[in-house]
Protein backbone atom coordinates (compact mmCIF):
# COMPACT_ATOMS: atom_id res chain seq x y z
CA UNK A 1 0.00 0.00 0.00
CA UNK A 2 1.38 3.10 -1.14
CA UNK A 3 1.18 6.45 1.36
CA UNK A 4 1.38 9.80 0.06
CA UNK A 5 2.38 12.14 2.71
CA UNK A 6 1.88 15.54 2.17
CA UNK A 7 4.32 18.07 3.70
CA UNK A 8 2.68 21.55 3.78
CA UNK A 9 5.16 24.44 3.00
CA UNK A 10 5.34 27.12 5.42
CA UNK A 11 3.83 30.31 4.18
CA UNK A 12 6.40 32.60 3.98
CA UNK A 13 6.18 35.67 6.95
CA UNK A 14 5.09 38.95 6.52
CA UNK A 15 6.08 41.53 8.92
CA UNK A 16 4.34 44.63 9.10
CA UNK A 17 3.92 47.03 11.98
CA UNK A 18 0.75 47.69 13.90
CA UNK A 19 0.29 51.02 15.82
CA UNK A 20 -1.06 50.41 19.25
CA UNK A 21 -3.82 52.15 18.45
CA UNK A 22 -4.96 49.70 15.98
CA UNK A 23 -3.49 47.10 18.43
CA UNK A 24 -6.43 48.64 20.89
CA UNK A 25 -9.31 48.34 18.08
CA UNK A 26 -8.34 45.13 17.19
CA UNK A 27 -8.32 43.99 20.79
CA UNK A 28 -11.54 45.81 21.41
CA UNK A 29 -13.03 43.81 18.63
CA UNK A 30 -12.58 40.47 20.55
CA UNK A 31 -13.69 41.94 23.30
CA UNK A 32 -17.35 42.57 21.68
CA UNK A 33 -17.79 39.23 21.28
CA UNK A 34 -16.08 38.22 18.18
CA UNK A 35 -13.60 35.31 18.17
CA UNK A 36 -10.08 35.63 18.13
CA UNK A 37 -9.95 33.49 14.97
CA UNK A 38 -12.05 35.70 12.92
CA UNK A 39 -10.54 38.86 14.37
CA UNK A 40 -7.32 37.61 13.50
CA UNK A 41 -8.33 36.60 9.73
CA UNK A 42 -10.18 39.93 9.16
CA UNK A 43 -6.70 41.95 10.10
CA UNK A 44 -4.65 39.42 8.57
CA UNK A 45 -2.13 38.75 11.62
CA UNK A 46 -2.06 35.49 13.28
CA UNK A 47 -3.58 33.94 15.73
CA UNK A 48 -1.35 33.96 18.58
CA UNK A 49 -0.26 37.52 18.15
CA UNK A 50 -3.75 38.43 18.78
CA UNK A 51 -3.66 36.00 22.41
CA UNK A 52 -0.57 37.39 23.27
CA UNK A 53 -2.45 40.90 22.47
CA UNK A 54 -5.38 40.09 24.75
CA UNK A 55 -3.22 38.99 27.62
CA UNK A 56 -1.12 42.12 27.78
CA UNK A 57 -4.01 44.06 27.65
CA UNK A 58 -6.08 41.89 30.44
CA UNK A 59 -2.62 42.02 32.14
CA UNK A 60 -1.91 45.88 32.07
CA UNK A 61 -5.83 46.75 33.21
CA UNK A 62 -4.51 44.51 36.41
CA UNK A 63 -1.36 46.34 36.96
CA UNK A 64 -1.46 49.89 36.43
CA UNK A 65 -3.84 52.80 36.40
CA UNK A 66 -6.12 52.90 33.66
CA UNK A 67 -5.77 56.54 33.32
CA UNK A 68 -1.96 55.70 32.26
CA UNK A 69 -2.59 52.81 30.75
CA UNK A 70 -4.43 54.54 28.32
CA UNK A 71 -1.93 57.13 28.01
CA UNK A 72 1.12 55.52 27.36
CA UNK A 73 -0.85 53.40 24.53
CA UNK A 74 -2.20 56.48 23.21
CA UNK A 75 0.21 57.77 20.05
CA UNK A 76 1.22 60.93 22.33
CA UNK A 77 2.06 58.68 25.19
CA UNK A 78 3.99 56.64 23.24
CA UNK A 79 5.69 59.50 21.76
CA UNK A 80 6.96 60.68 25.14
CA UNK A 81 8.39 57.47 26.52
CA UNK A 82 10.09 56.86 23.04
CA UNK A 83 11.76 60.59 23.57
CA UNK A 84 12.23 59.79 27.31
CA UNK A 85 13.81 56.24 26.75
CA UNK A 86 15.64 57.58 24.15
CA UNK A 87 17.51 60.30 26.21
CA UNK A 88 17.97 58.57 29.02
CA UNK A 89 20.08 56.06 27.14
CA UNK A 90 21.85 59.30 25.45
CA UNK A 91 22.42 60.51 28.91
CA UNK A 92 23.20 57.96 31.36
CA UNK A 93 24.67 55.07 28.66
CA UNK A 94 26.52 56.65 25.89
CA UNK A 95 27.36 60.14 27.63
CA UNK A 96 27.68 58.79 30.97
CA UNK A 97 28.81 55.45 32.52
CA UNK A 98 25.92 53.66 33.13
CA UNK A 99 25.60 50.05 32.15
CA UNK A 100 22.39 48.69 30.64
CA UNK A 101 21.49 46.62 32.77
CA UNK A 102 20.78 49.47 35.36
CA UNK A 103 18.84 51.22 32.61
CA UNK A 104 16.80 48.28 32.77
CA UNK A 105 16.27 47.84 36.20
CA UNK A 106 15.63 51.82 36.31
CA UNK A 107 12.59 51.32 33.61
CA UNK A 108 11.57 48.19 35.81
CA UNK A 109 11.53 50.29 38.68
CA UNK A 110 9.38 53.33 37.51
CA UNK A 111 7.22 50.96 35.56
CA UNK A 112 7.72 51.59 32.05
CA UNK A 113 8.68 48.49 31.00
CA UNK A 114 4.95 47.46 30.67
CA UNK A 115 4.78 49.70 27.70
CA UNK A 116 7.87 48.96 25.82
CA UNK A 117 10.48 47.24 25.66
CA UNK A 118 13.59 47.34 28.45
CA UNK A 119 15.08 43.60 28.58
CA UNK A 120 18.92 43.95 28.54
CA UNK A 121 18.63 42.67 24.97
CA UNK A 122 16.37 45.25 23.82
CA UNK A 123 18.33 48.09 25.00
CA UNK A 124 21.78 46.79 23.97
CA UNK A 125 20.43 47.21 20.65
CA UNK A 126 18.81 50.44 20.96
CA UNK A 127 22.02 51.47 22.47
CA UNK A 128 23.96 50.01 19.60
CA UNK A 129 21.82 51.84 16.90
CA UNK A 130 22.45 54.89 18.67
CA UNK A 131 26.08 54.47 18.62
CA UNK A 132 26.06 53.83 14.77
CA UNK A 133 23.76 57.11 14.36
CA UNK A 134 26.12 59.02 16.43
CA UNK A 135 29.40 57.48 14.61
CA UNK A 136 27.93 58.49 11.41
CA UNK A 137 26.94 61.84 12.50
CA UNK A 138 30.15 62.73 13.60
CA UNK A 139 31.86 61.36 10.23
CA UNK A 140 29.48 63.67 8.14
CA UNK A 141 30.64 66.67 10.13
CA UNK A 142 34.06 65.96 10.48
CA UNK A 143 33.95 65.88 6.60
CA UNK A 144 31.52 68.76 5.92
CA UNK A 145 33.49 71.43 8.38
CA UNK A 146 37.51 69.12 8.84
CA UNK A 147 38.36 71.13 5.79
CA UNK A 148 37.70 74.64 6.54
CA UNK A 149 39.13 74.49 10.02
CA UNK A 150 41.60 76.28 10.55
CA UNK A 151 45.26 74.49 12.30
CA UNK A 152 45.48 75.29 15.77
CA UNK A 153 48.06 74.29 18.49
CA UNK A 154 46.63 72.27 21.50
CA UNK A 155 48.72 72.46 24.63
CA UNK A 156 48.63 69.10 26.59
CA UNK A 157 50.64 69.71 29.43
CA UNK A 158 52.62 72.48 30.66
CA UNK A 159 56.40 71.85 32.60
CA UNK A 160 57.67 75.16 34.36
CA UNK A 161 61.08 74.98 35.53
CA UNK A 162 63.21 78.34 37.40
CA UNK A 163 64.89 78.78 33.90
CA UNK A 164 62.07 78.73 31.31
CA UNK A 165 59.07 76.78 30.46
CA UNK A 166 58.30 73.83 28.21
CA UNK A 167 55.19 72.72 26.65
CA UNK A 168 53.99 69.64 24.96
CA UNK A 169 51.26 70.37 22.74
CA UNK A 170 50.02 68.77 19.33
CA UNK A 171 49.98 70.37 15.94
CA UNK A 172 47.81 69.81 13.11
CA UNK A 173 49.67 69.10 9.76
CA UNK A 174 47.84 70.54 6.42
CA UNK A 175 47.40 66.57 6.03
CA UNK A 176 45.34 66.17 8.81
CA UNK A 177 47.19 64.32 11.22
CA UNK A 178 48.09 65.52 14.53
CA UNK A 179 52.75 65.98 15.25
CA UNK A 180 53.62 66.02 19.22
CA UNK A 181 55.86 69.17 19.54
CA UNK A 182 57.88 69.92 22.81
Amino acid sequence: MNTLSTIQEKKPRIYRKIGREEQTKIVQAVKCGNSQRSVAEQYGISKNTLQHWVARKNDLQGRSDPNVVNFFESPSGLAWLHQMSTATILCFHQVGQCGIPLISKYFTMVGINLFIGSSIPALQRVANQMDEELINFGNEEKAQLGPNMPLKDITLSQKSTTDRKSFARYTRTKEGRFRLVF
